[in-house]
């Protein structure tokens, strides 16, 4: 299994966003898709893409993801803390992993009433101009996920694109999804959300005009209490280490540099932080 460390630790670049409504530049046609739900990306998902870099290093194309907006969870049911990663910390974790195009189509009730075949014939190969698709094999998609593996793989023989299908990924006996990363982070265990995602936890949080700090109201947040993290800049830089104290309700207090703007949540106890902290530039 691939950790996203793996791949490039470059948190700088931002991929080219594509919501449909503009033409894709000539340089992104024939771009290799990856196929799931990508939110925070995973071990299981690099699998997924060490595939498509070593496709698109092959033929010269670039890689490129599929990411709705918004996320369909929300648009089925409802706003609610589910988002792994959010924001420019989710583009950059997909900045890291080499992703030069991704594709966000607005996700409203024409969008979730396309049909597999259209998604894939007006979205995928007509607007795209895809040359490929990585996908997981339990990926479902369309008006009520009718869509599989199995359709992909007539229109790919068809359409002439080519087709990766990437099996489940096991660690310690467990399948490594989405899921089994946010129950770790619910049960406040950051260490063992840290090893399922093979790299650090990163969180967007927002500065609010001279009322602190504030998350995006869909970002997955840890039990109550205080956690220790690494302040990053937007352009992935290191700032400081912090305590930040997660309060009933989603809200926050922290005490964080003014250019404060990403989070890493460090795999470490608060009564370790000090120790880890010692002679460095803790924030308070």
């Amino acid at each position: 299994m691939k950790a996203l460390s793996d791949f490039s630790p470059d948190l700088s670049r931002v991929p080219y966003t594509h919501n449909g409504s503009q033409s894709l530049p000539a340089e992104l046609h024939g771009a290799i898709m990856l196929l799931g739900n990508f939110d925070g990306l995973h071990r299981g998902h690099g699998e997924l893409v060490a595939t498509g870099l070593e496709i698109s290093r092959q033929r010269g194309a670039p890689l490129a993801m599929l990411q709705c907006d918004p996320h369909p969870r929300a648009y089925f049911s409802g706003a609610s803390r589910f988002r792994v990663s959010t924001g420019l910390a989710q583009t950059r974790l997909l900045a890291a992993a080499g992703i030069e195009l991704i594709y966000a189509p607005r996700f409203d009730e024409a969008f979730a009433a396309l049909t597999p075949d259209e998604f894939i014939l007006d979205n995928l190969t007509g607007q795209l101009g895809i040359g490929g698709i990585v996908v997981g094999r339990d990926f479902r998609f369309g008006c009520r996920r009718r869509g599989d593996v199995v359709l992909l793989q007539h229109h790919a023989e068809r359409q002439g694109f080519s087709l990766n299908i990437i099996d489940d990924q096991i660690s310690d006996g467990r399948r490594i999804s989405t899921s089994s990363v946010r129950a770790a982070i619910l049960a406040g265990d950051i260490g063992l959300a840290t090893r399922l995602m093979g790299h650090a936890w990163l969180t967007q949080i927002y500065a609010n005009d001279g009322a602190g700090w504030s998350f995006a109201g869909d970002q997955l947040l840890p039990p109550t209490g205080e956690w220790p993290v690494a302040a990053l800049d937007r352009a992935g830089e290191h700032v400081a280490y912090a305590l930040v104290e997660i309060c009933k309700g989603g809200h926050v207090s922290a005490k964080l540099p003014e250019k404060t703007a990403l989070l890493k949540w460090l795999p470490t106890a608060k009564t370790q932080f000090a120790e880890h902290t010692e002679g460095r530039d803790a924030y308070a």
